[in-house]
């Protein structure tokens, strides 16, 4: 009877120890599986990467086979390009025009420029439905002169600190008081953060930039621009200026020609994605013609996600 029992309990323990085995090679192959998987994303997120790096130096390309003196949106760098195959896998590409966004730094200058967008800010702004308080914390972050900079950014409440000017980046508005979360959303996408001096491009502005600059413009006004455009880019700012004579009126003309402008740019962004199987990668640059060279150059790479 204890033979039998003795055996018994040999026999479980055998199969306890058959199924810890079992259980461990189990774990063991879960593991071995879940580092293959982390590997192989590892190195799609790599390939992908190459991608991106791939699509940036094609639009670098773009941008330097575009005539410097006349860019238009008629262009071979302005056609958005989807799902292009690269390699095992695909990119995705929109190259916008900053030269034809409102330039936060312009309010820096103390010329003509610099007061009509000081003038110009608050009104495009506030067509964006920002707030009126909200907009004109916005005006005050970015003139260096103005006494109330400081309050723009929550003042001796500490809420935040200004940034330096020249602003790097239009997104660093969104420090200014009540400018948080959505607030400034709808503005973003006509805003850019260029060196002071640069001019703003008439054959690449948007109506709403230009209407902040002549708010006495009409819509058809407005609607007219855009179908010249459609038409036949302007190919230098006097070409431009006496047409506008006769859209505009004079008056209209009076303010256009203490503006800073032209019909060429140097400046622009780049919206990138690449994917490969399951990994999906985006990021947005800034590239910069240089006028001595005509070579373009990325300044500023940003990671994006959804």
């Amino acid at each position: 009877m204890r033979g039998r029992l003795n055996r018994g309990m040999a026999l479980i323990n055998a199969l306890i120890v058959v199924a810890a085995l079992a259980a461990v090679s189990v774990a063991l192959i879960a593991r071995t599986d879940a580092a293959r998987q982390r590997l192989e994303l590892r190195q799609q997120a790599d390939q992908a990467t190459r991608y991106l790096d791939g699509a940036a130096l094609l639009t670098q390309r773009l941008i330097e086979n575009a005539p410097p003196e006349t860019i238009h949106l008629r262009q071979a760098w302005a056609l958005p390009r989807r799902g292009e195959a690269i390699d095992r896998g695909t990119v995705s590409w929109e190259i916008t025009d900053l030269q034809g966004r409102f330039n936060v730094n312009w309010l820096m200058r103390t010329d003509a420029m610099g007061e009509a967008a000081r003038i110009a800010l608050p009104l495009l702004a506030r067509a964006q439905d920002v707030p009126a308080a909200v907009a004109g914390r916005l005006q005050n972050a970015l003139d260096p002169l103005n006494l109330f900079r400081d309050s723009a950014f929550g003042g001796s409440a500490g809420v935040s600190s200004p940034p330096d000017l020249p602003l790097a980046m239009p997104n660093a508005l969104r420090l200014v008081t009540g400018a948080g979360e959505a607030q400034l959303d709808a503005l973003m996408p006509y805003l850019a953060a260029l060196p002071h001096n640069s001019a703003l491009n008439i054959n690449t502005t948007s109506p709403q930039v230009l209407a902040a600059f002549l708010p006495s413009l009409r819509p058809r006004d407005l609607a007219l621009l855009q179908e010249r455009l459609e038409e036949a880019p302007f190919q230098d700012i006097q070409d431009f200026l006496e047409w506008a004579e006769l859209a505009f009126g004079e008056q209209s003309l009076l303010i256009l020609e203490g503006l800073d402008l032209t019909t060429g740019s140097d400046w622009f962004e780049a919206r990138l994605s690449a994917r490969l199987d399951t990994v999906a990668l985006q990021r947005s640059a800034v590239l910069h013609r240089r006028e001595d060279t005509g070579r373009s150059e990325i300044v500023m790479s940003i990671p994006e996600v959804d």
